[in-house]
């Protein structure tokens, strides 16, 4: 464990803003997301500064929608539901080569123009992520903890701490430290450049990491998810891929909650819906870990 943090510590890498995507598809999201979202609403502007928030909230119930435009609205439908967003203001576009499968549709509104030499850089790195995709898959093999009972038992156990309990989760993050690092190297920095190549990436790389992380997490720790559905199961990967993102991010000087809001706009990108809190939370926790491993 100690040797593994403390390799993870030495990467130097960042992720910088993602560009705002506006999506027909509705996004399904948490609860703790939603509620967030709703806030934003209320406020009239997004939480990272990036202007008006632009999309809507739903409490789903039996096939039923409902618009949540307020805090009271969501209280009053915070039990028993499913919530989604949709985005305000679809415009139809071409294909713009995301990998997602509806851009043939009402899509992605994106605007990314890169020289063949940026192209070239995109197309290592996807390949760069690509190597971490077969340990991810293996992930579903991985042996129950010992500790599965005693931690499903004891209060206030966070899912960091699932993390740093499972080595072999974390050998994911070694992957995805290397391929962001060497995006943010080829770019000397250049964090424009950084953000509009990391926003070209494939998306379905993401959704891949996360299918692995989830199978992990289930076969480490069968106990504690065996009564849950996998839709708990998939939130919690998805919190666990985020903090891998925005430790990165930290460990150039960056604070928590900076780096926990710039990968939240990556992921939503790729219709993941992640809590700025949960992120820089997790995030933290690893990143605090991983200097005392060191």
């Amino acid at each position: 464990m100690k040797q593994s943090l403390t390799s993870y510590t030495r990467l130097k890498k960042l992720i910088k803003e993602a560009l705002l995507v506006k999506e027909e598809r509705t996004s399904t999201v948490s609860k703790s997301r939603a509620k967030s979202s709703v806030k934003q609403i209320e406020k009239g502007k997004r939480d990272d500064g990036m202007g008006k928030f632009d999309a809507k909230v739903f409490a789903v119930k039996d096939g039923k929608k409902t618009e949540l435009k307020t805090l009271a609205d969501f209280d009053k439908h915070s039990s028993g539901y499913e919530y989604s967003l949709e985005p305000l203001n679809e415009s139809k576009t071409k294909d713009c080569g995301c990998g997602c499968g509806g851009c043939n549709k009402k899509s992605h509104s994106i605007s990314i123009t890169l020289t063949e030499a940026e192209e070239k850089t995109v197309d290592k790195f996807e390949a760069l992520m690509k190597k971490g995709l077969p340990t991810a898959a293996q992930l579903k093999k991985l042996p129950p903890s010992k500790k599965d009972k005693e931690l499903n038992e004891a209060v206030g156990v966070t899912i960091a701490t699932l993390v740093l309990g499972a080595p072999g989760i974390l050998k994911v993050l070694s992957y995805i430290s290397q391929a962001v690092g060497w995006l943010f190297g080829a770019n000397k920095g250049d964090g424009n450049m950084f953000s509009r190549g990391l926003m070209k990436a494939s998306k379905w790389l993401h959704h891949k990491y996360i299918d692995g992380i989830a199978a992990g997490l289930k076969a480490t720790y069968p106990e504690r998810y065996k009564n849950k559905n996998d839709k708990i199961v998939e939130e919690d990967a998805q919190i666990v891929y985020a903090g891998m993102l925005a430790v990165a991010i930290m460990l150039t000087g960056i604070g928590a909650a900076h780096a926990a809001t710039q990968v939240a706009k990556t992921l939503e990108v790729a219709h993941i819906g992640v809590d700025v809190a949960d992120i820089a939370s997790i995030a933290s926790e690893l990143s605090s870990a991983g200097a005392a491993a060191a």
